[in-house]
């Protein structure tokens, strides 16, 4: 259990850090932090959790593109992407992974995952 939470939070905070050090630059701060609370707060965290691996079945190929132009972003602001670039990749890797059929568009979270494990 420790090693699968510390994922999560030592993640979480990793990448807060890195949007926080590009919210400062756009002076953004306050809005950064409100929007994602919004979202966060917005459902019990089990709903998120669902929510969250759901649609990154049907969205990783599109959202891998995305965090590549976000890497660029921060590079352009000389703010390091190591997180940024670790989601492309896990987004990367996932759109290979997972079979472009409509049965993802159905699928659960533990069947997202256990297709991304059976596939690897």
């Amino acid at each position: 259990i420790k090693i699968c939470r510390s994922v999560v939070m030592k993640g979480l905070e990793s990448l807060l850090v890195e949007a926080l050090l590009a919210a400062q630059e756009f002076d953004v701060t306050p809005d950064v932090l409100a929007s994602l609370e919004g979202t966060m707060a917005s459902r019990p965290f089990s709903e998120t959790v669902e929510m969250l691996i759901t649609t990154h079945a049907v969205h990783s190929q599109r959202r891998s593109g995305e965090m590549a132009g976000v890497s660029q972003a921060l590079e352009a602001l000389e703010i390091p992407p190591i997180m940024s670039r670790a989601a492309e990749q896990r987004l990367s890797l996932s759109a290979d992974l997972i079979p472009a059929s409509k049965d993802r568009l159905q699928a659960s979270a533990e069947q997202v995952i256990r297709a991304l494990r059976a596939s690897r």
